[in-house]
C-alpha cells in the first residue's frame, strides 16, 4: 500500500471533462417552398436499409446516458477543485443515483463524503463514508489494491469525522482498529498519533500517554515524531509526571538539533 494514502485525498480518477457548449443538433431539412402545386412522387417501397437495425435505439440511449453521467461527474469535480462544496454535491448525487453499478462508485462516494465534510454537513459525510465500505465489500476481493486503499481512506475519514463531531471515544476505537491495517510506517505512525489525541480528548489520559510512548518507541524516524513528543510532554506535565516530561523535552531538543531545526 502506498505511503500517505490516509492523510491525503485519494487520487480522483475519472473520465476526462467534456468540452463546454451545446450538443450538436441534427440538421433540419432546407427545402424551400415553390409556387404552385407540388406533385407528390410515388412512394417507394421501404428497403431493408431504411429500417434501423434492432438495438440501435437502445444503444443510442445508453450512449446518451453515458455522456450525461460523465458530464455530471466532470461538473462535480470542477466545483470541488474550485472549493465550491455546495455546488459540487448535487451533480455527485445525480451521478450516483443514475449509475448504481458504476465500477468507481466507492471512489465517488468517498469524494462526495469529503465534499459534505468540507461543507460542514458532517452527519451526511459520515453516511457516505459508511456507504464506501458497503460498496467496497460488494465489489468483492477481485477489485484490486485501489479499492482497498479507498476503503482504508473511508475508515480514516469516519474516524476523523467522529473527532470533528466530538465523539472522541468512538474515534479512538476506530483508530485503534486501523493500526492492524497493512499500512506504511508514516501512515501507521499518524494513526498512533491521532488515537493518542482522541484518547486524551475522551478523558483517558493514561491511555493517551501509553499510546504516545508506543509511537515514539516504534516509529522514531517518522515525520510526526516531533509533534507527538511535544504533545506527550504537555500531557506528562498535566499528569504531574515532571521527571518523565523533562526527559522527553531533552529528547525533543536533541531531535530538533539533529534535523537542523532552530
Amino acid at each position: 500500500v502506498s505511503q500517505k494514502i490516509l492523510a491525503l485525498p485519494a487520487q480522483e480518477k475519472g473520465p476526462r471533462e467534456i468540452s463546454e457548449g451545446s450538443p450538436v443538433q441534427p440538421s433540419e431539412s432546407a427545402s424551400s417552398a415553390l409556387p404552385g402545386k407540388i406533385e407528390e412522387s410515388p412512394k417507394a417501397a421501404p428497403s431493408s436499409t431504411d429500417v434501423p437495425p434492432p438495438g440501435d435505439a437502445a444503444s443510442d440511449t445508453d450512449k446518451n446516458k453515458g455522456i450525461t453521467a460523465s458530464g455530471n461527474l466532470a461538473l462535480a469535480r470542477r466545483f470541488r477543485r474550485d472549493r465550491e462544496w455546495g455546488r459540487a454535491i448535487p451533480p455527485y448525487e445525480t451521478y450516483l443515483r443514475d449509475n448504481p453499478d458504476a465500477p468507481d462508485r466507492a471512489l465517488i462516494l468517498l469524494e462526495l463524503g469529503r465534499t459534505y465534510a468540507q461543507a460542514g454537513a458532517l452527519e451526511s459525510a459520515l453516511t457516505r463514508f459508511y456507504l464506501v465500505l458497503d460498496s467496497a465489500v460488494n465489489q468483492g476481493e477481485g477489485s484490486g489494491s485501489d479499492s482497498r486503499e479507498v476503503a482504508y481512506s473511508a475508515q480514516y475519514e469516519i474516524a476523523q469525522t467522529y473527532m470533528s463531531l466530538g465523539r472522541h471515544a468512538q474515534a479512538a476505537r476506530l483508530f485503534g482498529g486501523m493500526r492492524q491495517l497493512p499500512l506504511g510506517d508514516e501512515d501507521r505512525a499518524r494513526i498512533y498519533l491521532l488515537r493518542a489525541k482522541a484518547l486524551n480528548l475522551s478523558g483517558d489520559r493514561s491511555g493517551a500517554a501509553d499510546e504516545y510512548r508506543s509511537l515514539l518507541q516504534t516509529f522514531p524516524a517518522c515525520e510526526v515524531v516531533s509533534e507527538a513528543r511535544f504533545d506527550f510532554v504537555v500531557l506528562l506535565a498535566e499528569l504531574g509526571r515532571r521527571d518523565e516530561a523533562l526527559v522527553e523535552v531533552l529528547a525533543l531538543f536533541e531531535g530538533d538539533k539533529r534535523s537542523g531545526a532552530t
